[in-house]
């Protein structure tokens, strides 16, 4: 325990500690800068009739007058999770919701937007949804309802859109609204640790205890900023 008593120790590991503070906030700058991306996500997917009910007799539903089997409720949001505006001629193919080969789309609504005034436009055809061409800016985004039939779980959602490999499935968990302040608050604390003797006239017990926290604050930098990461090697 004598390492903890000498003030040089202290004074590496506040300076060791700033720096990987300042390269972390460095890297999360560069991955912050300009990203056009959009990505859907399934909110709801229930089964409302299955085939043993309707082989049992319990429940029949028809639709257009004709019987349909295994009807499914599906909601899923489409949102521009980027920080670019997505424009109409950046669609250079059809923007589309589809399923597997067997599943029909019974009926298909947009029953949210964000902000109020967007208002994207579906064609329903009997096995995918078409998007017409919108702007759709930073964090807007749209829910859609479906009820289907025979749905296998397979969802489809793709377009050529300019700037845009793939539409990819949302994480639920945004990291990157906490991983800065926990980067800021380290750098901050670490930057302290590793001024003129900062901790060199405080007890042993205080020093551990900014250790414990700079360690604490780093464990939780590294994880968040590797999960964050991860969104772009998916």
């Amino acid at each position: 325990m004598e390492i903890l008593r000498d003030p040089i120790f202290w004074q590496f590991l506040g300076a060791l500690l700033a720096l990987v503070g300042i390269i972390s906030v460095f890297v999360i700058y560069i991955f912050q800068r300009k990203k056009k991306s959009l990505s859907y996500e399934i909110l709801t997917s229930n089964e409302l009739l299955t085939s043993s009910e309707e082989l049992r007799g319990r429940i029949r539903i028809t639709f257009n007058k004709k019987p349909v089997q295994n009807i499914h409720l599906l909601i899923i949001s489409i949102k521009n999770d980027g920080n670019v505006s997505i424009i109409p001629s950046d669609f250079y193919e059809e923007f589309t919701c589809s399923f597997g080969d067997h599943t029909k789309i019974l009926t298909a609504e947009i029953t949210d937007c964000f902000p109020d005034s967007f208002k994207p436009q579906i064609e329903i055809r009997e096995d995918s949804l078409t998007i017409a061409p919108v702007l759709i800016n930073s964090k807007d985004f749209f829910i859609i309802k479906f009820l289907l039939s025979k749905f296998d779980g397979i969802v489809k959602v793709k377009g050529r859109i300019s700037g845009i490999h793939e539409i990819k499935k949302l994480r639920k968990a945004n990291f990157l609204r906490w991983i800065q302040p926990i980067g800021l608050i380290f750098l901050a604390f670490s930057l302290f640790a590793a001024g003129s003797g900062a901790l060199d006239t405080v007890s042993l017990q205080v020093r551990m205890s900014v250790t414990i926290l700079l360690l604490f604050l780093s464990v939780a930098l590294v994880i968040g900023l590797a999960l964050y990461l991860n969104r772009f090697y998916d």
